[in-house]
């Protein structure tokens, strides 16, 4: 692609983004279990996201010119401490997405220190949370650099906006690593019986729910279909829990969007978004029919939702030509 007449190639793991697609690698998402597993089955691991970083650089090397820079738009903690220990020497910038909800012990933080000053990274962090965990954890200050979900470019059309306008559906919105807690969901399907209701599931739809009223959203669908079906929404509702350290592509991807968003206190990313949107954090369903049943939708001021999901876009947008030193 070309962004602000600079040529770049995107490695991915996924066949529907990037034009450049790395076969062969499962080892891409693997979840946060640092310090506190079996060490034989650690060392497994680590083993294999090394193999997985070393492909990635092979692969860049094939199709980069020598003063082109590698960016790793999105790892996990376990990620990037496997890039500090065996791709250190590389001058790269690497944006993390998660970091361990704990703090380090004192041999842990000397361990990872060690590794870490003769690193040549630039290094972002999704959230607030994660930011000031880097700082009193390794002494590292970082820059908060949210999910790039949108360019600046990528307006929302008249004609959309006029959809936008005259919707009043609610999405109900799931992680993929999730569990779904029947009981919660039909709370909230029976908080908006008279509303249109749309479900993504973690996997399929589990037993017990009620499949009247309900409408779900397939799994596996592009990242522009999804983005096409978050549009036509009035409200979502993000089915996140006790994501600690943690970032969400879904949410920021909703705020992007300018949606009204109902999110869960027990996850600490709502701290630092809602300082620059109006996310209306709840403690459990209750919150929700309560806050719904004052305000409804219309009250809200879609409009003004668009108006700050745009500015989003452009904060977010300004943040990665900053950390990446391209205006």
């Amino acid at each position: 692609m070309n962004a602000n007449l600079q040529d770049c190639s995107i490695i991915s793991d996924t066949e529907d983004f990037g034009d450049i697609f790395l076969s062969g690698n499962d080892d891409a998402f693997i979840e946060l279990k640092i310090f506190n597993m079996n060490p034989l089955y650690t060392i497994g691991r680590f083993w294999k996201i090394q193999k997985s970083l070393k492909a990635t650089l092979e692969k860049f090397r094939l199709v980069s010119k020598p003063d082109d820079d590698l960016i790793f738009s999105s790892v996990n903690f376990e990620q990037f401490i496997m890039a500090a220990v065996f791709f250190r020497q590389y001058k790269l910038s690497i944006r993390v997405f998660n970091c361990p909800s704990r703090g380090l012990s004192k041999f842990q933080k000397i361990l990872v220190k060690k590794f870490l000053k003769t690193q040549n990274f630039r290094i972002g962090t999704e959230t607030k949370e994660i930011a000031n965990w880097f700082k009193d954890n390794l002494d590292i200050r970082t820059q908060i650099v949210p999910p790039l979900n949108r360019l600046r470019s990528q307006g929302t059309s008249r004609e959309n906006t006029a959809n936008f306008l005259l919707q009043r559906s609610i999405g109900v919105f799931y992680p993929v690593t999730s569990s779904v807690i029947v009981e919660e969901l039909q709370e909230i399907i029976n908080i908006f019986r008279d509303e249109e209701v749309k479900v993504k599931f973690p996997t399929s739809m589990p037993k017990g729910v009620t499949h009247s009223g309900i409408k779900t959203i397939n799994n596996g669908i592009s990242d522009d279909e999804l983005s096409s079906c978050i549009k036509k929404l009035d409200a979502v509702i993000l089915m996140n829990h006790n994501y600690v350290n943690r970032g969400s592509g879904l949410l920021t991807l909703c705020m992007s969007l300018g949606k009204i968003i109902y999110v869960f206190d027990d996850n600490n990313f709502v701290n630092s978004y809602k300082e620059i949107y109006p996310l209306i954090n709840v403690q459990n369903t209750s919150e929700i029919a309560e806050h719904y049943k004052i305000n409804g939708f219309v009250g809200n001021g879609k409009e003004k939702f668009k108006k700050i999901g745009e500015d989003f876009v452009e904060y977010v947008n300004t943040s990665w030509e900053t950390f990446l030193d391209v205006r």
